[in-house]
Parts: C-alpha cells; sequence; structure tokens
C-alpha cells in the first residue's frame, strides 16, 4: 500500500541529488491520500522538480519544513490538523517563517472573495480540486518563475465576479483595516491607531469590502468565518 514520503525519504533523496542539477524541492500536504499520491507523481514527472516529501496535515508540514527548507509547497486549503494548521492561518505562519518558500494552494472552494484573501497573504498558485490535477505541474512553473497562476475553475469565478484579468487585490491599508474591523474595532478607534481620519478608514472599509464581495459588516464577519479568519 502506498504510503506519504517523510524524512528518511527526504535525506536519501538529498543524497542520490548531490551530484545531479539543481532541481526545485516540493512539499505536499494533504489530508486526502489519493490526492497526496496523485499530486506526488505530476511533481515527480515535472522536470526540474522533485517531491522531496509528503505529509497529511498542517502539523506535519511544520515539523517537517522546520528540519528541512523546501522550494515549494502544495497545501491543501482545508486540513483538519487543530487550531493554526489550515486554511489561512497556516498560510500565514508559511509567510512568516519561510518567506522564500512558494506556496501553491489546492482548494475546493472555487470563490474569488477567498482567492483574494490567499493572495494578499502572498500566495503563489491556486489550483481547484476540480479541476484537472495536472494544473498543479503549470502552478508549480508559475511559481519557480515569480508569476501567479489560477487553474480553469478558479479564473471562472474571477469573471463570473465580474474581476478583470488582473483580478483586484486588497491594498496593504485595506487588509489592515478589515482586520482591525475583525477584532472587534470600530472606525473611530481603526482611525486613531493609524493615526488617520475617520473619512479614510471608511473610504478603505468600503473599497475593501466592494472587492471582497461583500456589502455589510454582518456580511464580512460571516465570510472572515467561513474562510477562518481572526
Amino acid at each position: 500500500q502506498p504510503r506519504s514520503r517523510g524524512l528518511g525519504d527526504v535525506y536519501k533523496r538529498q543524497k542520490e541529488n548531490t551530484m545531479k542539477d539543481r532541481v526545485e524541492d516540493v512539499v505536499i500536504a494533504d489530508d486526502h491520500p489519493i490526492t497526496r499520491f496523485a499530486v506526488e507523481a505530476i511533481v515527480d514527472e515535472q522536470a526540474g522538480f522533485q517531491c522531496l516529501a509528503s505529509v497529511a496535515n498542517g502539523v506535519e508540514l511544520l515539523d517537517l519544513l522546520a528540519v528541512q527548507p523546501a522550494d515549494v509547497a502544495v497545501v491543501d486549503y482545508s486540513m483538519p490538523a487543530g487550531d493554526g494548521c489550515d486554511g489561512l492561518a497556516l498560510v500565514d505562519t508559511l509567510c512568516s517563517r519561510y518567506p522564500a518558500l512558494r506556496i501553491v494552494v489546492l482548494t475546493a472552494l472555487d470563490q474569488w472573495p477567498i482567492i483574494q484573501v490567499l493572495l494578499t497573504r502572498g500566495v503563489a498558485a491556486v489550483v481547484s480540486k476540480s479541476d484537472d490535477l495536472r494544473h498543479v505541474a503549470r502552478a508549480l512553473l508559475a511559481a519557480s518563475q515569480g508569476r501567479r497562476y489560477f487553474s480553469p475553475a478558479i479564473l471562472a469565478s474571477r469573471d463570473v465576479n465580474g474581476f478583470d484579468s488582473a483580478g483586484e487585490l486588497l491594498s496593504p491599508r485595506e487588509a489592515q483595516v478589515v482586520h482591525l474591523l475583525l477584532a472587534g474595532k470600530g472606525v473611530n478607534e481603526i482611525a486613531l491607531e493609524l493615526a488617520v481620519t475617520k473619512q479614510t478608514v471608511s473610504t478603505q472599509k468600503r473599497a475593501a469590502m466592494r472587492k471582497l464581495g461583500v456589502s455589510s459588516n454582518a456580511e464580512l464577519f460571516r465570510f472572515a468565518s467561513e474562510l477562518g479568519l481572526e
């Protein structure tokens, strides 16, 4: 029966590749074995990449990266692994601890507002699980070249929501305002904290809500809850 690749495989592959040309090391985290093994095969078939290891959840991924660096992480957006080890929390931890790591997200949530938030976190590519997983290969190439990549279902979600080809990302200040709103702060408090006027905060709030596709505070909080935003 197939198994996930662990640290023993990592060290073996390191030794085997000592005298070879440089390749991109990829780690995979997905709690579905069939998906995990399929992505492993896709990575190993792609010239210039190798699957260094694959794990079943975010906790194992963080443990792995603590002892073995990688170039790219292919990460399932939703994995049952405890607080802070899936979704946006995991992406934030990866970006904070390993800023050079390029992240490709696999997701069953084909909703452009969710993708918007992922992009503000620094994710390089997003592949929908409703698409052929071979799009992972294209995502790896794009990430290695510093480009973004969206699989067809993700692009369709963007087009349905009326975004142009580049999409509309939250600005750093808009993202900061949303974060403070979700922390329970009002417009007046945010204005004081950011040393700007209430009108500026209100304008940034409206712009952020428009880009996220929500029209009220209730929708914003519901949207944040669905994504696991804190």
